[in-house]
């Protein structure tokens, strides 16, 4: 089996490189369009790749001791760039909001950074997350059998997703507390409804010039295939999404809620 590098120890960079606090971290969500919406900010000339090289670097969902959390968040900016070089640098981690280990130690660290996120309709987002897993992830990890396909999804992927996607309107709003006008939320929608509007609001909110995309409607992490197509939620199960949903709706006013509705 093989996973991600980023996912399995924090990314490191060289020594000599100059460090700087991020410009603007993504903190989520999975299956949202973020993979796609990363391309299109590194399309912006202000804009440039951060020296780790990679969209997400999940580098605050690793645990590590408080003695060694000053050296590893200095090990962290440098893999960013100042804001005096003319370009910024950023990253986009998707479990950045619902880890546990990482959204109060990030905002503790860089108060001072632009914070993105974007949402997808919630029933969406389980769907498309479990799609996601059955695809990759438990691909690696599960026997080719049906009773294993049922265990992992019925006992393991199904009720850790639905928890994590439940707790986004708690989390919003302590974030939205915390870091008030240096958070912008983005309808997955939207976006694919009117790429150019919302890309001018996002390089609005980090203070970049405006930029016309081109070439912007592309396929990015794009499933070939549906692995559960014949997943039925119960109708509970989906009226606790759609409160979900109502709630997060309620928190982001920009949101069109007629792009949610199922």
């Amino acid at each position: 089996m093989s996973y991600p590098s980023q996912m399995l120890k924090p990314l490191m960079v060289g020594e000599c490189a100059e460090g700087a606090p991020p410009y603007f971290i993504g903190l989520g969500t999975p299956k949202a369009g973020t993979s796609w919406w990363y391309h299109l900010l590194m399309m912006h000339p202000q804009i440039k790749d951060n020296n780790f090289g990679v969209k997400e670097t999940c580098y605050y969902c690793h645990n590590w001791p408080e003695e060694n959390a000053e050296e590893l968040k200095q090990q962290y900016q440098r893999g960013f760039t100042s804001e005096d070089s003319g370009t910024v640098t950023g990253e986009w981690s998707t479990l950045y909001l619902s880890h546990p280990f990482a959204l109060k130690r990030l905002i503790g660290d860089f108060p001072e950074a632009r914070y993105l996120l974007l949402f997808r309709d919630p029933i969406d987002t389980l769907n498309s997350w479990l799609n996601q897993l059955m695809r990759n992830r438990a691909k690696k990890m599960l026997k080719d059998d049906d009773a294993s396909r049922f265990m992992y999804l019925n006992y393991d992927a199904i009720p850790s997703l639905f928890a994590q996607i439940m707790r986004y309107p708690t989390l919003l709003h302590e974030l939205q507390n915390v870091a008030g006008l240096k958070l912008l939320c983005l309808q997955y929608e939207q976006n694919a409804a009117d790429i150019q509007t919302q890309y001018d609001k996002m390089t609005d909110f980090l203070g970049l010039q405006r930029f016309e995309l081109n070439n912007a409607d592309v396929q990015i992490n794009t499933a070939d295939s549906n692995l559960v197509a014949d997943l039925v939620l119960p109708e509970v199960v989906k009226n606790d999404l759609k409160a979900c949903a109502r709630e997060l709706l309620k928190m982001c006013p920009d949101f069109e809620p007629s792009l949610w509705q199922h």
